[in-house]
């Protein structure tokens, strides 16, 4: 197999998806998933007309 191909194909992911839920990780212990889930909710209210 050619090295290239094993970084792109299982390497490059991993570190991505590590990232990913490094990044959720820090979010969630600043306590900013209450402030998006806010938001979330007020937009979506917004959209039907009721907030």
């Amino acid at each position: 197999m050619n090295s290239s191909k094993t970084w792109t194909r299982y390497i490059l992911p991993g570190i991505l998806l590590a990232s990913g839920l490094f990044m959720i990780a820090v979010g969630v212990t600043r306590g900013e998933a209450l402030t998006v889930f806010a938001k979330a909710a007020r937009v979506c209210l917004e959209c039907i007309g009721i907030g």
